[in-house]
Parts: structure tokens; C-alpha cells; sequence
């Protein structure tokens, strides 16, 4: 074990392996290696609603008014 407490300036894994057994810090060491290579889990995409164009779905026009909804709306309350 001492060359593990000589290791122990150069190498800041080795600071908590001091006194245990070597294949207990081979075992430490594998855990840890396991624990970088985790990767994230891609988000999922959420899917664009499609916008309807606006043009194929416009309120027919009434053309023998020529007052505006609110105009019209008290035009006929007036009558």
C-alpha cells in the first residue's frame, strides 16, 4: 500500500483507496469510468401543427352591407 499512499499527491482517485485492497480500487476506478461514459437522453421533437391558409379559409364577404360588425350589429338593433 505504500505505493498507493506515494500515489496519492500525483493522483486525486487514489486519496480514498489508501488501505483498502487493490481490487477494490481497480473496482472504484471501473465505477467511476462507467459513471462519464453515461449519456444524456434526447429530448423528443414535438411535431409543428400545420397553419391553414388563410386565403381558402376566409369568412365569405357580404357585399350589400358596406358597414363594419359593430356598425352593423347596432344597425340592426335600431330597427
Amino acid at each position: 500500500m505504500s505505493a498507493a499512499r506515494s500515489r496519492q499527491q500525483t493522483d486525486p482517485w487514489v486519496r480514498h483507496a489508501v488501505g483498502s485492497q487493490p481490487n477494490q480500487i481497480q473496482e472504484s476506478l471501473r465505477r467511476r469510468r462507467r459513471r462519464r461514459k453515461k449519456k444524456k437522453k434526447k429530448k423528443k421533437k414535438k411535431k409543428k401543427k400545420k397553419k391553414k391558409d388563410y386565403e381558402d379559409n376566409k369568412p365569405p364577404r357580404r357585399e350589400d352591407d358596406e358597414l363594419s360588425g359593430c356598425k352593423r350589429i347596432t344597425q340592426k338593433l335600431l330597427i
